[in-house]
């Protein structure tokens, strides 16, 4: 006699179900593995709030960022500031939307440093940043400040030219607040050489004119005020000296400026331009892919410059001053960039196939240089909104499957996937859209993916349940739910609350308090009445070969599964990789009351409040043919089960003159139909309930509708049954085991004659 007994789930799901073992599984969708190593049925979801549940474009959520206690939804060019009761654009100072280039195609990348968010897009957008200021307002600026554009800028002495020399440098400035902090921008300086007959303020008055105005037009995000705006420093040194000292600062769209000030007057000052002593040109940061900051330098990676994109280029920022970016901070890599992060100190850079270390920076002045030390020559990264940072790494989605690097070297997390996986990124498009948020507290980390064929974008989590240990074979399960899931991006906000975006800019929460994800009807106007969908959880375990060399038989299943709510589990058996599954009857309790449960005679002794002895139920293994195995493999499903019926409740009159059908309870008074009780299914004791009719909506608490069907009902009162997949309930899979009896070798014959070995 031996017997299986699983009651440790921490394996998580296998494409090995012939060599696994045990606590792994080839299904385990919508579900959880708990600290304890049970199944728990994931957390149902509802819409983000039911005022607030879609992004004013109802264009794709492609991307999150959660600051501050604030969360922020991207999408194309458009920024959005999720503030309840209202969802807004954060636009410009001009009204123009966040990102200068881009579309629903594109995806973004972010980084944060001293209350800053900083973005950019593959699209090569401008980048820009958003903070809070003084009145705790979001802002949102394009990052960092141009060269001015001396075109037509003259300065032009009164008493012209003579032994008296001076050299001019301009830059455009912005000081704003984060709070209480101020903060200034410098932009690149551009020179000009004048000579003058005497010297300044001396008699000798320098006219400056064309200067330039900066405007954002249609698509660019500076703070363009002629008042509190952006403005031009205009610096000069002394008669023939080389120190530049300021002269004054001009409001955006001044054009002239008479300088009348003398060499001690603009020395007495103090004020120096920061471009001396070597230190290069604050240049705007560069139009990039990626972004990411480490210790107060910014990482710009796969560059556009001008006209040409460059994948293969890095360009680093000043220390402390993420938004300028001197050109000759640079360095080159031998394969095109597909993302950055940092583990500590250390910045982190990936191309598909490649990853490295990066060592050094550059000073203010352009001393150092970045150096790389390659960590992996064959393993990369496919998505960088894949890259999360954990305790000591970074998790990734590579080319080979979900790795971890501790910066020295790269550990595969999911070699027991690699057919699933490689589904997963079977083409650039697929590989680029995982997107990953982490749950810190849980230790859960969630990919947003494509796993199945027939979707347009992605359509599951695949979880990887970091407290069970990073391993070759590590912890995973996979959610999903047809057409109400499409996490295009997900995020796990300040207040702990997992967070889904999807293709058509819905916004959806999950929650321990969610027992089903809610039913997408983008044609009802009032989302407060949307539906409810079941969660369709599926274990399926491995092939249990126990001894690969007989055949056993057995006779019962049984299950231990925790009480917390009404039970509806379908239990079903497959042996020796039999396509199909042989159904055992259902696990149906129903003694659980949870507050709220209608129609509860109270007092009755079958119903004991918040009842907790776990559920044991046994099970017959189906005969004909099904008991007598080599290979078993166990699954748990949902069970179509009956919901309600009139015997506990009343009779209800079916009017077919409607379309659709309508089926009206008879004492409405009393009775209330099961909530969110479309999508089940009705049928009438004037057939002995053999014909079934769809629920196609709710429309009252004592009328639903039903689908006109090819033979409808008849009219009248009647008594009926409702049926369907629950839309209320939990589950926690405790164990599960069977006993089993070794049966000996047995196998079919080999048939031949002595005539040519025909059977």
């Amino acid at each position: 006699m031996g017997k299986v007994l699983v009651d440790d789930f921490s394996g998580g799901i296998t494409d090995n179900i012939n060599s696994g073992n045990l606590t792994q599984a080839q299904v385990l969708s919508n579900f959880l593995v708990t600290d304890d190593k049970t199944l728990y049925r994931r957390d149902g979801s509802e819409l983000y709030d039911t005022l607030v549940y879609r992004l004013p474009s109802a264009d794709i959520v492609r991307h999150f960022i959660d600051d501050q206690n604030t969360l922020f939804a991207i999408s194309g060019r458009e920024v959005y500031v999720i503030l309840l009761p209202v969802i807004t654009e954060r636009t410009g100072p001009t009204g123009n939307h966040g990102f200068n280039v881009g579309s629903s195609a594109n995806y973004n990348s972010h980084a944060l440093y001293q209350n800053h968010i900083y973005l950019t897009n593959d699209a090569y957008a401008k980048p820009i940043k958003i903070f809070k200021d003084a009145t705790a307002t979001w802002q949102l600026r394009t990052a960092g400040l141009p060269y001015v554009d001396m075109t037509a800028v003259t300065v032009t002495p009164d008493t012209g030219p003579g032994a008296n020399t001076y050299i001019y440098a301009f830059c455009w400035y912005y000081s704003y607040y984060v709070g209480t902090v101020l903060h200034e921008d410098f932009g690149g300086v551009e020179y000009f050489n004048v000579t003058a007959n005497g010297a300044i303020g001396g008699g000798t008055t320098m006219a400056i004119a064309g200067l330039p105005t900066l405007a954002n037009g249609a698509t660019l995000n500076y703070d363009v005020d002629a008042v509190t705006g952006v403005k031009i420093k205009v610096y000069r040194t002394e008669d023939t000296g080389s120190t530049f000292y300021l002269v004054t600062t001009i409001n955006n769209g001044t054009a002239a400026y008479n300088d009348v000030s003398t060499d001690a007057a603009i020395s007495a000052t103090g004020t120096l331009l920061y471009a001396q002593g070597g230190v290069l040109d604050n240049e705007e940061p560069p139009l990039a892919k990626y972004m990411f900051i480490v210790k107060g330098t910014a990482y710009y990676l796969a560059i556009k410059e001008g006209a040409e994109e460059n994948t293969f280029r890095l360009r680093q920022s000043k220390n402390g001053d993420i938004d300028s970016c001197p050109g000759q901070f640079y360095k080159d890599f031998p394969e095109p960039l597909t993302g950055g992060s940092l583990i500590k100190s250390l910045p982190i850079i990936f191309a598909r196939n490649k990853c490295w270390r990066l060592n050094g920076t550059f000073d203010s002045t352009g001393q150092g240089s970045i150096t790389e030390t390659e960590i992996s020559n064959t393993v990369g990264c496919v998505s960088n909104r894949s890259i999360i940072q954990v305790e000591n790494g970074l998790v990734f989605a590579s080319n080979l499957g979900w790795y971890f690097t501790d910066g020295y070297r790269v550990y595969p997390l999911s070699t027991h996937l690699m057919t699933t996986y490689a589904d997963l990124i079977s083409t650039t498009a697929k590989g680029e859209q995982i997107y990953a948020t982490y749950d810190s507290t849980k230790k859960l980390i969630y990919f947003c993916t494509q796993k199945n064929i027939g979707s347009v974008c992605n359509d599951s989590f695949f979880v990887l349940h970091e407290k069970f240990g990073f391993r070759l074979e590590s912890c995973f399960s996979t959610w999903e739910n047809g057409d109400t899931f499409h996490p295009t991006a997900a995020i796990v906000d300040h207040n702990g609350v997992l967070t889904r975006g999807d293709e058509r800019g819905l916004l959806f929460k999950h929650s321990p308090t969610y027992r089903a994800d809610v039913k997408v009807d983008l044609g009802n106007p009032w989302p407060a009445t949307w539906s409810k969908v079941h969660i369709p959880y599926d274990y399926t375990s491995i092939k249990q070969n126990l001894d690969k060399t007989t055949f056993k038989y057995d006779a019962e299943l049984i299950t231990t599964i925790k009480n917390g709510s009404k039970t509806s589990v379908l239990p079903a058996s497959g042996n020796n990789g039999f396509l199909y599954f042989s159904n055992m009857e259902e696990i149906k309790r129903d003694e659980q009351l949870l507050w709220g449960t209608p129609y509860i005679p109270w007092g009755h002794l079958g119903y004991i409040w918040q009842q907790s002895e776990d559920i044991i139920e046994v099970r017959p293994f189906s005969s004909g043919g099904t008991i007598r195995f080599m290979s078993r493999q166990i699954r748990y499903t949902p069970s179509f089960t009956e919901m309600d019926k009139s015997d506990d409740l009343c009779n209800a009159t079916v009017d077919i003159v409607p379309v659709p059908m309508t089926v009206t309870l008879d004492d409405p008074i009393t009775y209330d139909w099961y909530l969110n009780c479309d999508d089940y299914w009705i049928a009438f004791d004037t057939d002995n309930y053999t014909q079934w009719y769809a629920i196609t909506a709710r429309v009252s608490d004592s009328v639903i509708e039903i689908a006109t069907p090819i033979l409808p009902p008849t009219a009248g009162s009647k008594k009926w049954r409702m049926k369907g997949y629950p839309k209320d309930e939990l589950l926690e899979i405790i164990n599960y085991f069977y006993t089993y009896t070794e049966e000996g070798i047995v196998g079919k014959p080999y048939l031949t004659t002595d005539s040519g070995g025909n059977a």
